[in-house]
């Protein structure tokens, strides 16, 4: 048990010599374990969107003239208490 407790008092020993390093190896263990998190879900596509969500957009290249469309295409219009026009091209 002693020998645990002064790893213990080292490790507070160095926090408290390199706080900056330490601030920074904390942050970064946190993005590296959030990071890992979101990568590691598996996408899902079962939720209830909303309207002007609900259909991605696909893009398309023309291999010869190297021309690219991207389809559908919403074109909506808005006003403070919601959609005026809700227009959608193929």
């Amino acid at each position: 048990m002693g020998r645990v407790r002064a790893q213990a008092y080292a490790a507070l020993a160095w926090v408290r010599e390199r706080p900056l390093i330490a601030i920074a190896a904390a942050l970064a263990a946190t993005s590296l374990c959030f990071i890992l998190v979101s990568m590691t879900k598996t996408p899902r596509d079962d939720r209830e969107w909303v309207e002007h969500l609900s259909v991605l957009p696909a893009a398309m290249i023309d291999e010869e003239s190297g021309a690219w469309s991207v389809s559908p295409v919403r074109d909506w219009s808005y006003e403070p208490s919601g959609p005026l026009r809700r227009d959608r091209t193929a």
